[in-house]
C-alpha cells in the first residue's frame, strides 16, 4: 500500500470514501474494503455513518493501528467547547480510542478560525486525534498542491487577495490538485528563482494566477498550446532558453482544469519583465461543489 508522509504522519494513498454510503450497506463496504487491502477509511460526522464504518473496521478482523482512520467535525460545532464534544462523540460512534487524522469539514465564518484552530489543537493533545487538519478550505487545496515543489531553489510566494466575500469552499478535487500542480511543476521547472501564486475570489469568480521569471513562452508556442507535443525538461545549461514545449502533462492539466469549469489562459509577462503566466478562472458556481453549505449549520 503506497503512503503518502505529511507532518509525521503516514497515510495510504488510496482510501474509501463513505460519504454516500449509510446503514448496513456502510458497514459492509467498509469490512469488504479493508479485506481486500483498502487502509484508509474516510468518515465524517455529517455523513451520519460513524457508527456503521466503525462496525465495518471491527468486522474485518485487521488490527486497529493497520487502518488508518479519518472523521471531521462540521461547521456548526467549532466553537471550542463545542468542537471538544463533537470529536468525542465521534470516537463514541466509532467506539475508537483515537483517530487517525480529525479535520474541520467546511470553513465557518462566524467563528473565528483560530479559535477554532486553537481547540482542534487541544483535542490532539488530549489525545483524541493523533493529527489534525481542514478540508474543503480554498488556502489548504493551493497549499496542498504547492507543497510538492517547494524543495527545488525556486521560492514558491502564495498571495491571496481576502475579499469581503466569503472564501469559496471546494471539495478536495483530485483533478483541481493534479491541474495546479502540474502547471506549478512546470513554472517551477522553468523559473530562474521564483514563483508566484496569486490567488484572489468574489462572488462571481475564482481565479488562480502562476507565473515565473524564466524565459516565457515561445510566441510560435503560445499559438499552439492546445495541443498535446512533448516536451522535456531543461537542463542546467538550458536554464535561460526559452521553453521548447509545454509538454503533454500541461496539455493533460489543462484539460482537466476545463472539466471542472476552469478557464486556462498562458500568456508572457510584459517587458521589461520576463516569465510565463497562466490564468485559472472558475465561475464560483462551478468552483464551489454542491456539497458546500449554503451556510454553517446550525
Amino acid at each position: 500500500m503506497q503512503v503518502v508522509t505529511a507532518h509525521g504522519a503516514r497515510i495510504p494513498l488510496i482510501g474509501l470514501g463513505t460519504w454516500a454510503l449509510r446503514g448496513r450497506v456502510c458497514a459492509r463496504m467498509v469490512e469488504q474494503a479493508i479485506r481486500l487491502g483498502y487502509r484508509h477509511i474516510d468518515t465524517a460526522e455529517m455523513y451520519d455513518n460513524e457508527r456503521e464504518a466503525g462496525e465495518g473496521l471491527r468486522a474485518a478482523g485487521v488490527k486497529r493501528d493497520e487502518v488508518f482512520v479519518t472523521t471531521k467535525v462540521w461547521p456548526s460545532h467549532f466553537a471550542p467547547r463545542e468542537l471538544e464534544r463533537a470529536a468525542k462523540d465521534s470516537l463514541t460512534r466509532l467506539r475508537l480510542s483515537e483517530v487517525d487524522l480529525l479535520l474541520l469539514h467546511w470553513p465557518n465564518p462566524r467563528i473565528p478560525l483560530s479559535e477554532t484552530l486553537g481547540a482542534l489543537c487541544k483535542v490532539k493533545q488530549a489525545g483524541v486525534a493523533r493529527h489534525i487538519g481542514v478540508s474543503n478550505f480554498t488556502v489548504a487545496l493551493i497549499e496542498e498542491a504547492v507543497a510538492p515543489h517547494r524543495d527545488f531553489d525556486v521560492a514558491i510566494k502564495v498571495r491571496l487577495a481576502v475579499a469581503a466575500t466569503r472564501e469559496p469552499v471546494v471539495a478536495r478535487n483530485p483533478a483541481i490538485l493534479y491541474g495546479v500542480g502540474n502547471i506549478l511543476e512546470n513554472a517551477v521547472d522553468f523559473a530562474r528563482t521564483t514563483v508566484e501564486v496569486n490567488a484572489w475570489w468574489n462572488a462571481d469568480t475564482v481565479e488562480i494566477i502562476i507565473s515565473d521569471d524564466g524565459p516565457g513562452i515561445a510566441p510560435d508556442m503560445l499559438k499552439r498550446i492546445g495541443e498535446p507535443y512533448l516536451s522535456r525538461r531543461r537542463s542546467a545549461d538550458e536554464a535561460h532558453r526559452e521553453r521548447a514545449g509545454l509538454g503533454l502533462g500541461v496539455f493533460i492539466a489543462r484539460t482537466l482544469l476545463e472539466r471542472t469549469g476552469a478557464k486556462v489562459s498562458f500568456s508572457n509577462r510584459t517587458f521589461p519583465d520576463h516569465g510565463a503566466v497562466v490564468q485559472i478562472a472558475w465561475p464560483r458556481a462551478r468552483f464551489e461543489t454542491d456539497e458546500s453549505p449554503a451556510g454553517p449549520a446550525d
